[in-house]
C-alpha cells in the first residue's frame, strides 16, 4: 500500500498510548461501517500500552447492533449507559 506509513501515522491505534481523558466506547458487533475489530484492536492497543479497563477507559459491545441502534428499545439502552458513565465521571 502507497500510503501504509501515513495511515499509521494517522491511525488512533498508533496514539492509544496517549490518552489522557477517560474514554467511552460502545460498539455493535454487526456493524458494517466500521468492523468490530476496528473497536477490539483500539481498545487491545489502549491495553498493550498500559491502560487499564474501568480504570483509563470503559468498553461495550452490543451484540445485536450495528451502526447504531435500529430500534428504540436499543437506543434507549445506549443512552442510558452514557447516562451512566456521564453521571460518574463528571
Amino acid at each position: 500500500m502507497a500510503d501504509a506509513e501515513l495511515w499509521r501515522e494517522r491511525s488512533a491505534i498508533t496514539h492509544a498510548g496517549k490518552l489522557k481523558a477517560h474514554m467511552f466506547m460502545m460498539h455493535g458487533t454487526n456493524d458494517t461501517r466500521y468492523p468490530i475489530n476496528q473497536a477490539r484492536d483500539f481498545r487491545d492497543a489502549l491495553i498493550a500500552d498500559g491502560k487499564k479497563e474501568g480504570e483509563h477507559f470503559e468498553y461495550v459491545e452490543f451484540s445485536d447492533e450495528g451502526h447504531g441502534s435500529a430500534d428504540i428499545a436499543g437506543k434507549t439502552r445506549s443512552y442510558r449507559l452514557l447516562a451512566d458513565y456521564l453521571e460518574r465521571r463528571l
